[in-house]
């Protein structure tokens, strides 16, 4: 046994060592590890009772307002069975938590605060204590204090990150109320490891922060009140979901896999095609309704699709993900509006109309936000202007909602009270647009996946859907965009959207916002950009859309009128690349193994490689074009003689070089004119001349480059260090502030509820004294009243008015010299004292004077005036009466 608690001492003192480390919610599985390789030995007394051990454990995060949600979730659990719970809060360093104290007297579950090494058994609930973090590892709760630096600290997610490694499908998550977004995180590991997710309905929520940044995620299983969840949780535990999910995955696009046959279901019904969406997004949210139904395989849930209509509504809803809201990302639509509509406006001055698309608009608020954007700069012109806005989307419950126009008044939190007052108007508690705003706009179902563009749009707004689909398919979307736009025109993507193989079309506008213009009109065949033009994969031969007859422009009529002009020459861009070869003009070019280069110094003939590269630098230093005659090459194994003409090509606006012409031409006899004629001497110190000048040149360009390069990059990095510098300390400010917020507003709530108990219970104490009609004076040690009750005012006229006075003062109103006295002598022994019983108004009173205790310290006196009226009458006619006896017996 010694030998057993010396080995359970130094593992328990590892383990301190292990989760003393600054734990974080990044840091957390690492610890974990550690702490599972050692282990507890099962002959310690430490050892885990099997017989107690839950089956599930619940892990709940709360903050600000998270008090009334625990209570009502806690007062539903009637039988949990084999559960253990455990609440982790954002906790004030400095405050006494109560919570055991509040939750006891709602629940017959054992309520505890956790203790370091504690072990997790059923049918408890565990606290986590102020200044702490807590983890679960082997079946205990591990305790590390809180590191209060400039990271921010997440006990929430700490723990359910901890919860999800050890309990893996037997762990669930809730998340209660609370601002910020603890907890968010640590609910991805539960889901990833096939555990359940639980959390408040935001409406329900006092603070609906932490609820809303745990649905953004897209992993909560369950959305409910409070008091929903207790009854959830044990129809859950009694009818787990099995773990077949992610086998099923392999068999997505197999006739008889289940995925595969909800794809096909889902066509039917709601004529979309979710194949050509990202396959973990799908699974995920199909995933996730099968865990909300309670049912135990996906071939059930598959079953449920068959015959349940409203389900197959229900999940092709939830696919169609649908996030947005009024002046979604603030910063991007102030840009809009300094920046980008005012161009707008510019150029169609002349016309006067201006047409927008925004495509997958969902229930309007994105549309109706730059509806107000463009009004308000229509009216800052004082310019009539005809505006269309064409708001499309394929879910055609969300367009009712988005033609309707109407909101609730939380939905216009980002609107502003004066636009509000001025775009919307009071109907039934909730707020309309007005008619001026909502005929700027056309709602229309549309299928970007399957229906044409539309055409000579100013701006296109898409926003929420192409990081859900496959990529291929988002090229497909974006050239029907570049089709749709004017030359131009603005796209105006969401914040993790980018333009792939369409950047080149593309100027950026704003990289943060993902604001385009488009800058290149070249259109586009019509098989890429528009998608209506393939067949769908659902759709028969028979089915597919026609395509236009129209043959588009073949890029080789460019190469045929080229030829017609140019023989055997080569087209360089003003790096010297090689990007197009006319004629035969590719036998003066040598390509060698390995990494290849269209640099013409790398391709050009060994012959001529020293007079092309001397004669492009003096081409371009010159503005004009060189040509060489009689210049000797041997190509395969032939003397050749071979004339070169080098000419630069200017832009015509602004004369800047764009692209060189090398034209080669085959001499079979030496001809007399008056170019110049290759001479190997003269050449030679011509081209070592024109090397050293072009030498000196870059040298100089280097050098100073590097100056100014080592310049430039000590002033970035100075003021980069001193941006990084305030960046850290504002945001550590702004982390802490909102940390201690939430911790202020738990102990706020806990002694507000404890301010109730207390109040109740005053106002029992209270009807206690008054139904007792006994008077009674409370006094502190000073001898100062400082509480009456209501039988003391009326029987010797001592009013509230007369708190705060001393006993001494009103002591002629009991007519007893030696009062003041006892009552010293009572606060100095701690002893009672009755007095003899005296006449008050003609009543008889006994006078008790008690030490007045508060956890065994006198700190004044109580006294109380017994009414013994009635007794005294009884003693004086029983005292008659016994005279009476006396005398007849007489």
């Amino acid at each position: 046994p010694e030998k057993h608690k010396a080995q359970t001492v130094t593992q328990h003192s590892n383990i301190h060592g292990v989760i003393d480390k600054d734990i974080t919610s990044e840091s957390i599985l690492p610890i974990i590890q550690e702490i599972h390789t050692l282990k507890y030995d099962s002959t310690d007394d430490f050892t885990h009772n099997s017989c107690n051990a839950p089956s599930f454990v619940v892990g709940i995060g709360a903050s600000a307002g998270g008090l009334e949600a625990l209570q009502e979730f806690v007062t539903h659990l009637e039988d949990p069975q084999d559960q253990a719970f455990i609440i982790v809060q954002h906790l004030s360093p400095g405050f006494k938590s109560l919570m055991d104290q509040l939750l006891t007297k709602f629940t017959q579950l054992t309520v505890k605060p956790a203790e370091d090494n504690m072990i997790v058994e059923k049918n408890t609930i565990y606290l986590i204590p102020p200044k702490k973090n807590m983890i679960i590892a082997t079946g205990r709760l591990h305790l590390s204090n809180q590191q209060r630096g400039h990271n921010l600290n997440l006990p929430i997610d700490i723990f359910l990150k901890s919860l999800a490694r050890e309990c893996k499908e037997k762990a669930i998550a809730i998340i209660l109320s609370g601002t910020g977004s603890d907890g968010a995180a640590g609910i991805l590991d539960i889901a990833e490891n096939n555990g359940l997710v639980i959390c408040q309905n935001p409406e329900s929520a006092k603070f609906d922060g932490m609820p809303k940044s745990a649905l953004v995620t897209n992993v909560v299983n369950k959305v409910l009140d409070a008091e929903e969840m207790a009854s959830f949780i044990q129809r859950y535990v009694n009818n787990p979901i099995l773990p077949k999910l992610a086998a099923e995955k392999v068999k997505v696009y197999q006739k008889d896999g289940f995925y595969g046959e909800i794809f096909t279901i889902l066509f039917k019904r709601c004529k979309i095609d979710f194949n050509d969406y990202k396959e973990k997004t799908v699974f995920r949210r199909i995933d996730r309704r099968v865990k909300a139904l309670l049912l135990n395989s996906l071939e059930a849930y598959v079953n449920r699709l068959h015959s349940d209509e409203l389900e197959v509504d229900r999940l092709c809803e939830d696919l169609l993900i649908g996030v947005t809201s009024f002046f979604r990302d603030r910063e991007a639509f102030e840009y809009l509006e300094k920046e980008i509509i005012p161009i707008l406006f510019q150029l169609n001055n002349e016309t006067r109309e201006i047409r927008i698309w925004i495509s997958s608009c969902t229930s309007g608020e994105e549309a109706y936000s730059i509806a107000i954007l463009l009004r308000e700069h229509a009216e800052k012109l004082k310019k009539a202007y005809d505006i269309k806005i064409f708001a499309t989307d394929v879910n055609k419950e969300m367009l009712a909602i988005a033609n309707q126009g109407t909101y609730a008044e939380s939905q216009l939190k980002d609107v502003g009270q004066e636009r509000v007052n001025k775009y919307f108007k009071p109907v039934n508690n909730q707020f309309t647009v007005v008619n001026e705003l909502r005929n700027m706009i056309v709602f229309a179902p549309h299928n970007l996946l399957t229906d044409p563009p539309f055409t000579k749009v100013d701006m296109i707004s898409c926003r929420n859907l192409l990081i859900y689909i496959k990529s291929h398919i988002q090229e497909k979307i974006l050239a029907s965009f570049h089709f749709a736009l004017k030359k131009n025109g603005i796209l105006f993507l969401g914040p993790s959207e980018g333009l792939g193989d369409l950047a080149q079309d593309f100027a950026t506008e704003n990289a943060t916002f993902k604001i385009y213009k488009k800058i290149n009109d070249a259109r586009f065949p019509v098989n890429t950009l528009s998608l209506a033009t393939a067949r769908h994969p659902r759709q028969t031969p028979s089915q597919t859309v026609q395509t236009t007859k129209k043959t588009p422009f073949n890029i080789a009529a460019y190469d045929t009128l080229i030829k017609s002009f140019l023989n055997d020459c080569l087209i360089l861009n003003n790096d010297e690349e090689v990007i197009h070869i006319l004629g035969d003009a590719r036998k003066y070019l040598n390509f060698s193994e390995g990494w290849l280069s269209n640099n013409i110094t790398q391709l050009i003939h060994t012959d001529m490689k020293s007079i092309v590269t001397s004669a492009l630098f003096r081409v371009e230093n010159e503005r004009k074009a060189l040509s060489f005659e009689n210049i000797p090459v041997s190509i395969e194994g032939r003397d050749q003689s071979v004339s070169i003409t080098i000419k630069p090509i200017f832009e015509e606006k602004s004369a800047v070089l764009k692209f060189f012409t090398i034209q080669f031409s085959q001499q079979n006899k030496p001809q007399q004119r008056q170019a110049s004629h290759y001479d190997v001497s003269g050449y030679s110190k011509q081209l070592v001349h024109d090397l050293e000048l072009q030498l000196q040149f870059t040298k100089q360009e280097l050098n100073t480059a590097l100056e100014e390069s080592e310049t430039t990059n000590e002033e970035l990095q100075s003021t980069n260090e001193e941006l990084l510098a305030s960046n850290e300390e504002l945001q550590s400010t702004n982390e802490e502030l909102h940390s201690v917020n939430e911790e202020l507003y738990t102990v706020n709530s806990e002694y507000q509820k404890k301010i109730e108990e207390l109040t109740q219970l005053e106002d029992d104490i209270d009807n206690l004294l008054q139904s007792t009609n006994i008077g009674t004076i409370f006094l502190d040690r000073n001898l100062t009243i400082r509480r009456i009750t209501p039988a003391i005012s009326n029987n010797f006229s001592i009013l509230s008015q007369d708190i705060g006075r001393s006993i001494e003062e009103l002591q002629y109103k009991f007519a007893h010299p030696n009062l003041i006295e006892i009552i010293h002598q009572v606060i100095e022994t701690g002893r009672e004292k009755p007095l003899e019983p005296k006449v008050y108004n003609n009543i008889w009173y006994v006078i008790r004077v008690m030490p007045y205790m508060i956890k065994k310290n006198i700190t004044g006196a109580i006294l109380s005036f017994v009414d013994i009226s009635q007794v005294k009458d009884m003693e004086n006619q029983l005292f008659a009466k016994q005279r009476e006896i006396f005398f007849s017996l007489k």
